[in-house]
């Protein structure tokens, strides 16, 4: 049976409040059913839903008040509806209703289509206006971000520059890629150019270019000669002068970009990550890229690896985090977000961090980065580090990239100043004299 892009999308969105968008799409198989048009559809209601949600929601209490307490999958279609009505200038409201009322049938929800029908109907009549002030529950209504989340970087960033990255969230998440050979991303340029797809260089990264989405269905992509990975996460490995090694550890590898980097550097590389199914996700891109021989996948716990003491030249621990940084590229993580969850894996990246220390030589680096703007998770984690360890060092940055680094030291990727999504690294030097 022929699964529609609507259907589909209605599937992702139930799950997403307890699975990783991202993954739970990447690896569904039904997707190869549908034409280009459809995915992209698909795509695209799933991620305008969840990035709007707050005024999808706003608009839907205007007319159903009570609305939230209806089943899940009638809610989810009310969304959707109200999502195409409100942000698809493509789909003609007459289809969004009629094809949400159709979606309610085949879902098993035939007793409430009269109601999402009528409901719709009056969005598409007699439109909710968007709250236009700055408090923190206006701007959260208007971006779809949690309230307590606005007041916490209203206190950390002042109320402009919150309002700037709100701003950047609220934008359609464009796709970044490295170019494996960065000798030759001139000619690469222009290959990708004769062919259709839109080419634009990163304005920070060497090895980072924009392009459109379609560029994953083509040749470049499965040839190996380009892998999509956030400029942020590039630019981690590639602003410190990191030397070449005989040995290095991906401590929280998954989904595989740091590794990819750091295996032409380095004579041996682990790339290590807890979940199996994350292990096989990223052996099949190393594949892709022609790693295969030069990265060896490990499931392991990273803050209990299987390496010994002082054995390692280079660990890298890209620790999990709130993943705030990243509020536009995975709009499902809004769902999620509380504030304890911020705060609930400091223990665990200071851990991750310690055990990177026990098996680094006299002389190795610890590379530390997260896609969090959170400073309980970034300077806040690696300060306490150096506070015990006193046989650790910060090391600067390279000049080039200076505008990233603050007063200790620390590289910082914020949206509003620089245009990418949110992330924080820092590389620390185990002194070879105590």
């Amino acid at each position: 049976m022929k699964t529609d892009p609507r259907t589909l999308a209605l599937d992702f969105l139930k799950k997403s409040r307890k699975k990783n968008l991202g993954y739970l799409m990447q690896d569904c198989s039904v997707l190869s059913g549908l034409g280009k048009r459809d995915v992209s559809f698909c795509f695209n209601l799933v991620n305008e839903t969840l990035r709007n949600m707050n005024y999808i929601d706003f608009v839907l209490s205007a007319y159903l008040p009570r609305f939230s307490k209806l089943p899940p999958s009638v809610v989810w279609i009310l969304r959707m509806g109200t999502s195409q009505i409100l942000f698809f200038s493509s789909v003609p409201d007459y289809a969004a209703i009629d094809s949400s009322v159709e979606l309610a049938k085949k879902s098993g929800k035939t007793a409430f289509s009269g109601l999402i029908n009528a409901v719709l109907r009056k969005i598409s009549l007699s439109r909710v206006f968007m709250p236009e002030g700055d408090s923190p529950a206006e701007l959260s209504i208007r971006h779809s971000i949690p309230e307590w989340l606005i007041e916490k970087w209203m206190s950390n960033f002042g109320v402009k520059r919150t309002i700037l990255i709100l701003n950047f969230f609220s934008q359609k998440s464009r796709l970044c890629l490295r170019a494996e050979d960065q000798s030759r991303i001139s000619s690469l340029e222009e290959e990708i150019k004769k062919e259709g797809y839109t080419f634009k260089k990163a304005v920070y990264s060497k090895k980072a270019f924009y392009s459109d989405h379609d560029i994953i269905s083509s040749r470049f992509f499965s040839e190996g000669r380009i892998t999509v990975q956030d400029e942020s996460s590039i630019l981690s490995c590639e602003v410190f002068d990191v030397p070449f090694s005989e040995s290095c550890v991906d401590l929280c590898a998954a989904p595989g970009g740091k590794a990819g980097i750091l295996a032409r550097r380095s004579t041996f590389i682990a790339a290590c990550d807890i979940n199996r199914k994350k292990i096989k996700l990223m052996s099949e891109n190393f594949r892709r890229l022609g790693l295969e021989k030069d990265i060896f996948p490990c499931v392991c716990d990273s803050a209990k690896p299987p390496f010994a003491g002082e054995s390692i030249n280079i660990a890298v621990a890209d620790v999990p985090c709130s993943g705030t940084g990243t509020l536009r590229k995975n709009p499902d993580l809004r769902l999620k977000l509380k504030p304890e969850y911020i705060f609930s894996r400091i223990n665990l990246q200071l851990e991750i961090l310690e055990s990177a220390s026990f098996m680094l030589k006299k002389g190795g680096f610890i590379l530390y980065s997260t896609c969090s703007l959170e400073r309980e998770e970034n300077s806040g984690v690696v300060s306490s580090f150096l506070k015990n360890n006193s046989g650790f060092r910060v090391v600067e940055p390279k000049n080039e990239y200076s505008c990233f680094s603050d007063r200790n030291g620390f590289v910082n990727f914020f949206p509003d100043l620089h245009g990418t999504e949110g992330g924080f690294a820092a590389l620390l030097e185990k002194k070879t004299e105590d």
